[in-house]
């Protein structure tokens, strides 16, 4: 029987995750989530270095010139613990001086444990304030679930907090569960995801809460539909969950078309963007300088749209 497999490797300077989903057979595709944020020019590094995506890891670069620098260098030694730097000679004008100079590429990785299932369809991640927290709709043994796990901030360990299907609130998942944190009282994580009914051939966007040991706090279903593919290997679209000035908001996809919104406010607000006749395919909250939600969408053979409020 064939597996797939997540790896996770992070670049510590770079405070990033980086994907390997692929099979034990040995085929496999690489997210490079550094490239995917800025592009071929890096991402900005702890301590304002700048970290180029694509470099030797742990690599730095040459000492500035060779033109009197022979007595710098004798004694040019690291002087701080910060990882992403390197002593290195700098000649600024009046001679050269010893510097924390930023290192180049991406210093420090180190694998995760690998997240392993017949069958990885999509992922998710999010940031909380002492550790990574990461998202996976998966199958095994024909029954799909949507995981959310725990990735510390201090070793390896990759520790599964979750299971969504296992909560029995709904039917199987259909997506991956798009995470936000709040920290302004507390710790909580929040997800938004695609579920099946429990009895019929439907689906609709469910909000979970979680306190900071994955205890639910609240659950309820957010809308009457979802937007279903044939299959989950083509289920492409997922939920978007966006912490606007401390208030969460999910966005999903409505099985006409249609974007729906909640937020986790006490006031429940809920918003509705688009319509059938541009039908979205895929969505991704954004915030405006109002610190209101607003719908990056795509919708196929449509074109690409931000909807407003």
């Amino acid at each position: 029987m064939a597996f797939s497999e997540v790896w996770m490797r992070r670049s510590w300077c770079a405070s990033a995750l980086v994907f390997s989903v692929g099979s034990l057979s040995g085929c496999s595709f690489l997210l490079d989530f550094d490239a995917l944020q800025k592009g071929s020019g890096g991402v900005s590094a702890t301590g304002g270095a700048s970290a180029s995506a694509g470099m030797t890891s742990g690599g730095a670069s040459g000492a500035a010139g060779s033109g009197g620098l022979g007595a710098c260098e004798a004694s040019c030694m690291d002087t701080d613990t910060d990882p992403c730097t390197v002593a290195r000679c700098v000649d600024q004008g009046s001679g050269p001086v010893c510097v924390q100079a930023p290192r180049e590429g991406l210093v420090l990785d180190r694998d995760f444990d690998p997240i392993i299932a017949e069958r990885q369809y999509q992922l998710s991640m999010v940031a909380g304030p002492s550790e990574f927290y990461l998202s996976s709709l998966s199958t095994t043994g024909g029954v799909s679930d949507a995981t959310v796990y725990r990735l510390s901030a201090t070793s390896t360990t990759v520790t599964p907090a979750v299971a969504l299907g296992s909560l029995k609130f709904a039917g199987p998942p259909v997506s991956a569960p798009a995470l936000a944190v709040d920290t302004s009282n507390g710790l909580k994580i929040h997800a938004y995801v695609g579920m099946r009914e429990l009895t019929g051939a439907g689906a609709r966007a469910w909000h979970v809460a979680f306190d900071s040991t994955f205890k639910v706090g609240a659950r309820s279903a957010v809308s009457t539909s979802y937007l279903l593919a044939s299959s989950l290997a083509s289920q492409l679209n997922k939920p978007s969950a966006l912490n606007i000035a401390d208030t969460v908001w999910g966005a999903w996809i409505n099985a006409d078309g249609t974007i729906g919104l909640d937020s986790s406010a006490p006031s429940g607000e809920s918003l509705q963007f688009g319509d059938s006749a541009t039908p979205a395919s895929s969505v991704a909250l954004l915030a405006t300088k109002a610190n209101r939600p607003s719908a990056l969408f795509t919708s196929d053979a449509h074109g690409v749209f931000l909807a407003l409020e």
